[in-house]
């Protein structure tokens, strides 16, 4: 059985058979995916079995989680559907306010309020479709590039924070994806969430990093926009501007982060901090907007290496010329007692530099 998740599937992976394709998983690999499958399959079904329910108490716990309000069982039907036909109107009215699909049809082609118990839940679902129909013709019109017609929407009550596009968008970050920066400085203003988190794991500030100007993003971060997220390849806003070049919008970033290393509080998948990053590509003007923001140059931001370290080993020169200048202490170890010195001795162009 597969449920589709704003467009991600949830299908399990499949098992791997003997012997193993050459560039098959491990074992012990395959089995994590399985239990990553798997926790996230079973906080979908959760969403359906708390709406079904009308525990509203779990609905709000995993919708503030992250959890969406679009996902869909195997018939088609979302959380609404189901909170719908059991009758459950509190649960219904969360789920509309987290912005669940009034207007979204099951497998037989019904909406929520076809299926609802109870006459004041029809109603409720009823006023909802209205309001839902405006919502998805915003994302019409900012296709069509009409983005004055955001400021008209909002006037009239739609929710900056309502879901688009299969539920893998808020307005904002649709607006944001599409270019329409003049219509997303509008929901920002009206108060769309700018840490909101699709269903891949991206937040809105993920999208601006790689697509707003600096003016936006900085008026999302004093808005509470969080740039040191990680996505689920354990990227943040800040490592996507870094990988996209876009050393422009780092000042504008690295006020949303943790100081001094600007980095995530976990790691995943090798992610250290955004400055390692910079040190290992040679990016020196990205380290220099990081050493003004007050980065310490001389701390063990990765693998207990100090930084000077970490531009040795990469073969970037100018990072380590930029260390120096900057102060990065030359006698430095690492937890194998090395200098970058003694990892300089075949590269003699950056051992010039160290001598």
């Amino acid at each position: 059985m597969c449920c589709a998740l704003g467009g991600l599937s949830l299908a399990a992976p499949k098992a791997k058979g003997k012997p193993q394709a050459k560039n098959a998983k491990p074992a012990a690999a395959a089995q994590a995916d399985l239990k990553k499958w798997m926790k996230r399959s079973n906080a979908v079904f959760s969403v359906f079995e708390a709406a079904e329910a009308g525990d509203t108490e779990k609905l709000s716990e995993l919708l503030k989680a992250g959890e969406s309000p679009a996902a869909v069982d195997e018939l088609g039907r979302t959380a609404l559907h189901l909170a719908a036909s059991a009758g459950q109107e509190k649960a219904a009215e969360m789920l509309l306010k987290a912005g669940a699909d009034c207007l979204a049809k099951d497998a037989d082609g019904k909406i929520p309020s076809q299926l609802a118990k109870g006459a004041e839940l029809r109603k409720l679902l009823q006023a909802g479709e209205d309001k839902r129909a405006k919502e998805l013709q915003v994302a019409k019109e900012l296709d069509a590039g009409n983005e004055d017609f955001v400021a008209q929407a909002l006037s009239m009550g739609v929710n900056p924070n309502a879901l688009v596009n299969n539920g893998t968008d808020t307005l904002l970050s649709y607006a944001i994806g599409k270019g329409r920066m003049k219509a997303a400085e509008a929901l920002a203003d009206a108060g769309a969430d700018p840490n909101w988190v699709n269903p891949n794991g991206l937040t809105v500030m993920h999208v601006a990093a790689v697509k707003a100007g600096p003016e936006l993003i900085a008026k999302l971060v004093a808005k509470g926009g969080k740039t040191d997220v990680q996505q689920r390849n354990g990227a943040t806003a800040i490592h996507e501007a870094l990988w996209y070049g876009r050393n422009n919008v780092l000042p504008a970033l690295l006020p949303g982060a943790t100081q001094p290393e600007f980095a995530p509080s976990t790691k995943k998948k090798g992610f250290g901090p955004p400055l390692i990053m910079a040190v290992m590509r040679g990016n020196t003007t990205a380290m220099g907007i990081f050493v003004e923001a007050g980065a310490n140059i001389n701390a063990d931001l990765y693998k207990d290496e100090p930084l000077l370290i970490v531009a040795v080993k990469a073969g970037k020169p100018e990072a380590v010329k930029f260390l120096l200048e900057k102060g990065a202490n030359v006698s430095a170890k690492d937890k194998t007692g090395k200098t970058a010195a003694d990892y300089a001795a075949d590269k003699p162009q950056i051992l010039k530099l160290l001598k």
